[in-house]
């Protein structure tokens, strides 16, 4: 299967060369959900299995994020999937005394009990390599669009 341009699979393969136990986040979302099953799918080719771990949210919004994770999961015979229900991990802003203060505000420390929990859950599987799919809208956006949005 075909998923572009050869330097995202390359950047994504090179990954996968060197680890034997991979997980993934797999949020429902595009990112995520990407690299996920392209990490599966080039992860069968050598009869690997990822590990996917979804946060489950409490918000009836969150639902079909969920229910996108979970069949993008079930496409593929290779991904186990763990879905983590609210209360298996913290809420956000609850974890922020567990890290140092900084001199200026970081984003991600607002979900930084998330984020542990994701890494925990990851590393109770053994994980050697954990894929997330943070940071692709910064990446993935058309500037174009940015500079309008910034515009207006």
């Amino acid at each position: 299967m075909s998923y572009g341009s050869p330097f995202f699979m390359q950047s994504i393969h090179k990954r996968l060369n060197h680890v034997e136990r991979v997980s993934a986040e797999v949020s429902g979302g595009l990112d995520s959900t990407t690299l996920a099953l392209v990490a599966a799918d080039k992860l069968k080719e050598s009869k690997r299995n990822l590990i996917g771990i979804t946060l489950k949210g409490l918000s009836p919004h969150e639902f079909e994020d969920v229910n996108l994770a979970m069949e993008s999961c079930q496409s593929r015979d290779n991904i186990y999937h763990l879905i983590l229900e609210p209360g298996e991990y913290p809420l956000p802003y609850e974890s922020m005394d567990e890290v140092s203060l900084t001199d200026e505000p970081i984003i991600f420390l607002t979900t930084y009990g998330w984020i542990n929990s994701l890494i925990e859950k990851a590393c109770s599987f053994s994980s050697e390599l954990h894929i997330s799919g943070d940071g692709g809208d910064n990446v993935l956006t058309d500037r174009r669009f940015v500079f309008l949005w910034y515009r207006l």
